[in-house]
């Protein structure tokens, strides 16, 4: 029995009579009282606002969980296990049930799923977001698949709890319909993992971050951070960064921007936003066939150009990140390979050449040290 069992043992010394009695008498009301919490739960299912939670279990029970094979509910305990004789393609076993967040989203509250789960001889995945896990998973507004992962340790861990949140910051657009899947198991792992459901509770937590309105306007104040950052500098002086306007943004989807992206970040208030080149990011060897990679660039380049344009006519920057370099990484130590390979250091080089001749034409650039080009 743990410590916590024990003292609440040790605190409650009932007679055998006394212990009886309280226990038919519970037996007694429990059939009477049950409908009646029923009929609470069903007609004021979990909906916790401004900061506030409340269990999860009482919206779940109104749902159904989709429970695959290696995954089955007893009593108020999930199980979810794969042998570890399965072959690698059929190493997942997750239970899933679909929650509204809709409430939140409205209200710019972050969704906060929690549960205690303990885990026994949970093999190493081949992903490091893969293994024991919960996750919250939705379609956003551009129809793309979003997830969220919360992941467990390996090897066998004792009950714990885990939390796995969703900003309504990563769907500024909402989430179409205001429901996501929540999923509970192992992905691509082996071992056993317990989900103890009476302890499953969604949370809404403030952001402190208002609900901009459509017709809203939002612009820094760059005057008065400028005065008060000459307040601050020695005897006035400002510094070359100080003299520049504040800068704030954020990193502009994979998927290819619009110009009414560009457009409602200028009315949040934005000055500056990433433009990514990005894909496969991490993955050993990725982006080694170098005439493919550069294709694949330059197809990148268009937007990109458009993006440009579209933050020009609005006087906003545009930070270009090329996230994608030529080789990936090694295998072994994990080290980007173009360290260690002329010709994929070369490419890299080569690369950021044709970005600024398409994008800044005639800007002389440094691309190495001691060497300029100037882009035609």
């Amino acid at each position: 029995m743990c410590k916590g069992c024990q003292l609440s043992v040790a605190n409650v010394q009932l007679g055998t009579g006394k212990r009886n009695w309280i226990l038919a008498t519970l037996a007694t009301l429990i059939p009477i009282l049950a409908p009646f919490a029923l009929f609470a739960a069903e007609s004021n299912p979990a909906s916790p606002v401004n900061g506030t939670s409340a269990p999860l279990r009482l919206c779940v029970e109104n749902s159904s969980w989709h429970l695959p094979p290696g995954t089955r509910i007893e009593g108020d305990t999930l199980l979810t296990e794969v042998r570890t004789d399965a072959a690698p393609g059929a190493r997942d076993a997750r239970a899933s049930v679909e929650i509204d967040v809709s409430d939140a989203f409205a209200a710019m509250q972050c969704v906060a799923v929690t549960a205690r789960v303990c885990g026994e001889g949970v093999s190493e995945p081949p992903h490091e977001w893969q293994g024991a896990k919960t996750q919250l998973a939705y379609t956003d507004f551009f129809g793309e698949r979003v997830h969220l992962d919360a992941v467990l340790p390996r090897g066998s861990f004792g009950w714990t709890n885990v939390t796995v949140r969703l900003s309504p910051l990563r769907a500024p657009r909402g989430i179409p319909g205001g429901r996501v899947r929540l999923s509970l198991g192992l992905e691509n792992a082996a071992g056993r993992v317990a989900f103890d459901l009476a302890s499953l509770r969604i949370d809404y937590e403030d952001t402190g971050i208002p609900r901009v309105k459509e017709d809203e306007d939002l612009q820094p104040r760059s005057a008065d951070l400028q005065a008060r950052s000459a307040d601050l500098a020695p005897e006035g002086r400002l510094h070359a960064a100080q003299r520049r306007p504040p800068l704030r943004g954020c990193m502009l989807p994979q998927r290819a921007t619009t110009e009414d992206d560009i457009e409602t970040l200028r009315r949040w208030g934005a000055t500056l936003v990433r433009f990514q080149i990005a894909r496969d990011f991490g993955k050993i060897g990725a982006n080694s066939d170098l005439a493919e990679y550069a294709a694949w660039v330059d197809s990148r380049l268009d937007n990109l150009a458009q993006v440009l344009d579209w933050c020009a006519a609005r006087g906003m920057k545009v930070c270009v990140d090329l996230h994608a370099t030529p080789g990936g990484i090694r295998a072994g130590d994990g080290d980007t390979a173009m360290l260690y390979e002329e010709r994929l250091a070369d490419a890299f080089v080569e690369t950021w050449r044709r970005i600024a001749a398409r994008c800044a034409p005639g800007v002389q650039t440094t691309c190495a040290p001691g060497v300029q080009t100037t882009c035609a």
